[in-house]
């Protein structure tokens, strides 16, 4: 019963946007998004985000723990910045970095309400998240810093 999910390369999404959910069981389709921009697996391949030329930030859940979703949970963010590298994985699954516009916040990925967004760095230029070392480092001003998460 395990949906698959092709990922697809970024220069798949540069023609129609559209990112499909295929069942292998039953060789049926679900369109996730006609307007996708850039998708991201989270690291337990249980969530996908995907960002749209809508500027919406879309984090469908399709499991939790060992059981398969029969629907995946949706969670939907209006956002209106132009960064299409503004968004990644927290090693756990369970957070995503979002650079918005020009700060650095923490979202909680689930399609519970309410939407959990924490500010974690105001006024930076940029950001990279190294997942093996679980440190945010960040630019700003010219100077780049680094802090470990917790």
């Amino acid at each position: 019963n395990c949906p698959t999910i092709a990922n697809p390369k970024q220069e798949d999404l540069d023609g129609d946007g559209k990112l499909e959910l295929i069942n292998r069981q039953n060789l049926t389709s679900t369109v996730l998004s006609e307007h996708a921009q850039k998708s991201l697996f989270a690291p337990d391949t249980l969530k996908i985000a995907v960002l749209t030329s809508d500027k919406e930030l879309i984090i469908y859940t399709f499991g939790k723990g060992y059981q398969v979703l029969d629907r995946p949970e949706t969670e939907t963010l209006r956002i209106s910045g132009e960064n299409e590298d503004a968004i990644s994985w927290h090693k756990n699954a369970a957070y995503l970095f979002m650079e918005y516009p020009d700060a650095l916040y923490l979202l909680e990925a689930n399609a519970m309400p309410p939407i959990n967004l924490q500010k974690i760095y105001p006024d930076i230029q940029s950001y990279s998240y190294d997942a093996g070392k679980n440190t945010v480092y960040i630019l700003k001003n010219g100077t780049l810093s680094s802090f470990l998460m917790k």
